[in-house]
């Protein structure tokens, strides 16, 4: 039941597009690749929104002085907006990069291996597949100067399996340890056996979800030049762990401390941001063409009723918006500091749903019973 008023609902929001603009989106919609579905689900969240909002709404209209368009242009009351919808995603590149090392792997199991299990880590990809005839070459002629009995005696003397030997491969980028562990003495020779027999965890990363916040929208501030009217970005976050710091981040400048001294000598330290936003950049404003930001970090189709979009005012707009409501956060600089004013209702009423929509059973219940 609970996916069947999902659905129920996008096709209800679609069904408000026109009808050129809903056959794209709704075969965006069922696409298997997820970006593709985050960005078409995100556009039709933001197109819905707006008319929920009272707005009346023009599909990608024309812009002077270019042959680009943004995905809406906002009507209410004399009120005139364009509004770009985008999703910050790396997935893409992802893809891409997984794809390669993907390749990597199966290419590895190709080694003439008759005594060893490779033990795989590929600690780092590069962005162009590598010579994987040239690694398995090397790997076979690296296996033919050990001695399985050797290795053998040394691991079990050591009582560890980080005492067999390593070989460590590196170009463009990409960075390849590859452990020999001696198979059993029963099953050596024995052909069909793949080689890879361990799959390292590759190398750690740290989480940097302002990163494509600002990227993407460095991109759309600038895609469409300088607009007639008031320029809305409309941005979400690709992963879960995308939150409203991310955006503050990406707008005014990454976190930092600035360190002094007094004239008495003690150290003196204050939070600050760097100028490398968006909105702050060195040497004064930056994207005064972009009058606001409308945000929700991440969102799945089932958390419609319980996340509440952020619209952060640009202090130093080109083309300030004068737009409120009450649905939404509203973020805005005043005396220098950002300050959140908190929607005065909650978000599913705009939507008209339940606040424990699509309950108000949990999301398996009833499933194979």
């Amino acid at each position: 039941m609970l996916f069947a008023r999902v659905r129920a609902l996008i096709n209800e929001w679609v069904a408000r597009l026109p009808d050129e603009a809903a056959a794209d989106i709704a075969a965006r919609l069922r696409s298997p690749l997820d970006d593709v579905f985050r960005s078409a689900f995100w556009e039709l969240y933001v197109h819905e929104l707006l008319v929920r909002c009272g707005f009346s709404i023009e599909i990608h209209p024309s812009v002077h002085a270019t042959t680009k368009v943004p995905d809406f242009k906002a009507v209410r009351q004399g009120l005139e907006l364009f509004v770009e919808a985008t999703v910050a995603s790396t997935a893409a590149e992802t893809r891409a990069s997984d794809a390669r090392t993907g390749v990597a792997y199966d290419e590895l199991n190709k080694i003439d291996s008759p005594n060893y299990f490779l033990w795989v880590d590929i600690d780092s990809s590069g962005p162009a597949a590598p010579p994987l005839r040239q690694l398995r070459t090397e790997v076979e002629l690296w296996l033919k100067t050990l001695d399985p009995d050797d290795v053998l005696a040394s691991v079990v003397a050591a009582g560890t399996a980080d005492a067999m030997p390593r070989l460590r491969w590196a170009w463009n980028g990409w960075a390849f340890t590859i452990g020999a562990y001696p198979k059993s003495r029963s099953a050596r020779g024995i052909a069909g056996i793949r080689p890879v027999g361990i799959y390292g965890s590759g190398e750690a990363e740290i989480i940097d979800d302002r990163g494509p916040l600002l990227r993407r929208m460095r991109r759309k501030a600038s895609r469409y030049g300088d607009l007639p009217l008031p320029y809305v970005i409309a941005v979400s976050g690709s992963t879960f762990t995308t939150n409203e710091t991310d955006l503050v981040d990406a707008l005014f400048g990454s976190d930092a401390v600035r360190v002094g001294y007094a004239l008495d000598g003690t150290v003196r330290a204050q939070s600050a941001r760097r100028p490398d936003g968006l909105w702050r950049r060195a040497g004064g404003v930056g994207a005064a063409n972009v009058s606001a930001v409308l945000f929700v970090p991440y969102i799945e189709p089932w958390e419609v009723a319980k996340k509440a979009p952020l619209l952060v005012h640009h202090p130093g707009a080109a083309r300030p918006l004068a737009i409120d409501c009450e649905f939404i956060w509203i973020g805005e600089v005043r005396n220098g500091e950002l300050e959140w004013r908190k929607p005065r209702r909650p978000i599913c009423d705009l939507f008209s749903l339940s606040d424990n929509w699509p309950g108000p059973e949990g999301p398996f219940e009833g499933v194979n019973s």
